[in-house]
């Protein structure tokens, strides 16, 4: 599968997606790194590719043609959680 990935998906994640084949071009490593989103858009519909972006404003792209539209949101620690603290704290 082509990926087109922005600039805040996590390097580990881009890494994980080319050791499971899938050709993967991180904006990170070309002249494209910290386009705006309409140009990132714009370059997954040429690539003809699954576009994986941490920027929930393509949610309002979903209605329009495309080739995939993957939004990445980490999720929170509740702050009941002892992991969410630092260590000597």
């Amino acid at each position: 599968m082509r990926i087109v990935v922005d600039d805040n998906v996590p390097r580990p994640t881009v890494a994980a997606l080319e050791s499971l084949g899938h050709v993967v071009m991180d904006v990170r490593q070309t002249s494209r790194q910290g386009d705006d989103d309409d140009s990132l858009w714009e370059l997954a519909l040429h690539e003809r590719a699954l576009l994986i972006a941490t920027d929930k404003e393509f949610r309002f792209r979903r209605n329009e043609p495309h080739f995939g539209i993957l939004i990445a949101v980490a999720a929170a620690q509740p702050r009941d959680d002892p992991r969410s603290y630092s260590a000597g704290a």
